[in-house]
């Protein structure tokens, strides 16, 4: 028997197993019940452990949808959408499955309306809750049939995000800000697919490794050392004083592991002037400085930006620095009608302003324009005028007038120009400027193409505008019994926004339709699209 306590004396030697670290960018919740499973293993509690681990997310998951409250016409569309953000999911992760029914790790239902989150103007889009506990859905997602502010009714777009959202939030990714990706969900509706990210998709895998490790070690009756790492950055707020434009500012924060297990950091910035490492894992009770750098080549003024830390602490997963700087412009570009550019109205004339300090110094010796035929004039100048963009009223200013004349045969419709002023400056030889140049009453997009559809009804929108004078749209109408179309206007009567919906059920093939706007404007009182279908 000495060989058999020798087993065992050399099993407590080797103390409890190491799990794999949880990756920064979890949620707290998906955090702390990890690190409630992982205590119970290390005190040897295996049944408890057993019970808690169950909640924790899955490969095959079960989802409860509850469509009830929605518009009938559109729950095969609503249903589409979700179907689309779930093969997007299953493209990224092949072992990802999905069922419905119940008990459901996922439930996904709708309201007519969803009240005005505290502190805000803007009613929630979606309610989103996530709790790991047993026997009920882990994620309560919660879709509002309005949307916005004006309220506007959730479009399949908007529904297709939310689920997106939902099964990220399942996997233990956080919210982000609005990016693209699942997790950069918003409250307003969106008139883009998002799609998971490749951090979405990493968090997703690294905490199903995880539960791997917990699920594969309950089994076996192993202990595992519960990992309870706690950040500390200092300092939160850095006011780095002020600097001149296109100097890059170098900076550092303290962060510190005052907790128990190894400690994962990640930094996403608000900005793309803010340059930020990827640092190492901070060990239990070790420090180490985090190195930054703001370039302000494209900005000026008052900075104030931000810098999420993102960590695997179940206490803190994410940690907020505000970074302040004063940057004094070398050059600025001020067009009081912020580059936009009625063509009809303006007869294609456009002007605005370089300002500089010294004009001696700093000097434009060339011009041209891209995106259409034109001529740039330049005249040095002093006067008076507003700086909005940096918060300051008309002062005394002086640098060069910038008139642009645009071949005035612009046909009805928008086009981009951008005026390249060359410089004798080091660091700006070259000044940019956009302009957005509309003629008349314009559609967009001017082809409405729906992608595929078949025996259940879809939505989308286009929009009718004009930059400088309301208009009023006095009816929409299309030629095909298989569309209906509504519209709305904005609140100044410059943009209106037109809804076309498939009915459904329309024959195998290609489906195409003219969309004729009207309005009160007697030198366009019709505007014109087409709208397209795929019928599958």
């Amino acid at each position: 028997m000495n060989w058999l306590v020798g087993l065992v004396l050399i099993g407590a030697a080797q103390g409890p197993l190491q799990p794999p670290l949880a990756p920064p960018g979890a949620t707290e919740e998906f955090l702390r019940s990890v690190l409630e499973v992982e205590r119970m293993m290390e005190q040897g509690d295996f049944a408890a452990a057993s019970a808690r681990a169950q909640a924790l997310p899955k490969k095959q998951i079960v989802i409860d949808w509850d469509d009830s409250k929605a518009p009938a016409d559109f729950r095969g569309e609503f249903a589409e959408a979700r179907d689309a953000a779930i093969k997007e999911w299953g493209k990224m992760l092949p072992f990802f499955k999905v069922k419905f029914g119940r008990p459901a790790d996922v439930r996904i239902s709708f309201e007519p309306s969803l009240p005005l989150p505290a502190g805000s103007d803007l009613p929630a889009g979606a309610v989103h809750s996530v709790a790991y506990v047993s026997g009920e859905p882990a994620v309560e997602t919660v879709i509002g049939l309005q949307r916005g502010n004006p309220a506007l009714p959730v479009d399949a777009v908007d529904v297709y995000n939310e689920v997106g959202f939902a099964l990220a939030y399942y996997y233990g990714a956080g919210q982000t800000q609005p990016n693209g990706s699942f997790t950069g969900r918003s409250d307003v509706s969106m008139r883009s697919r998002n799609k998971p990210s490749l951090w979405e998709i990493g968090i997703t895998k690294f905490n199903l490794e995880l539960v791997d490790f917990l699920h594969t070690n309950l089994e076996k009756k192993k202990r595992v050392a519960a990992q309870a790492p706690s950040v500390v950055l200092q300092p939160l707020t850095l006011d780095l004083g002020s600097t001149v434009q296109g100097q890059d500012v170098d900076f550092t924060v303290q962060a510190s592991n005052v907790g128990t297990g190894p400690l994962a950091l990640r930094l996403i910035p608000d900005c793309g002037c803010l340059l930020v490492t990827r640092p190492a894992p901070l060990d239990a009770q070790k420090s180490a400085l985090l190195r930054l750098s703001m370039e302000t080549t494209d900005f000026v003024g008052d900075q104030h930006k931000k810098v999420l830390v993102y960590t695997n602490d179940p206490e803190r997963p994410v940690v907020e620095l505000t970074i302040k700087l004063r940057v004094k412009p070398v050059y600025r570009i001020l067009d009081p009608k912020s580059g936009l550019v009625d063509a009809k109205a303006s007869e294609g004339k456009h002007e605005f302003y370089v300002v500089v300090d010294d004009p001696e110094s700093f000097r434009i010796t060339d011009s041209q324009i891209d995106g259409w035929n034109g001529k740039v004039s330049i005249e040095r100048w002093s006067g008076t005028i507003a700086d909005p963009e940096l918060n300051e009223p008309p002062k005394p200013k002086k640098g060069y007038r910038i008139k642009v004349q645009l071949d005035p045969d612009i046909p009805n419709g928008r086009l981009f120009a951008t005026v390249l002023l060359r410089t004798n400056h080091e660091k700006f030889g070259i000044l940019r400027h956009g302009m957005t140049v509309q003629s008349g009453i314009v559609a967009s997009p001017n082809v409405l193409f729906m992608g595929e559809v078949g025996k259940d009804p879809k939505r989308m929108h286009l929009f009718v505008s004009r930059l400088s004078k309301p208009f009023n749209v006095t009816k929409v109408e299309v030629d095909s019994p298989y569309f209906r179309v509504e519209h709305r206007s904005n609140a100044n009567g410059t943009e209106h926004r037109v809804t076309v919906t498939y009915l459904g059920n329309a024959e195998f093939g290609l489906l195409a339709s003219q969309l004729r706007i009207y309005t009160d404007d007697p030198q366009q009182p019709v505007v014109s699209a087409l709208v397209r279908a795929s019928v599958q």
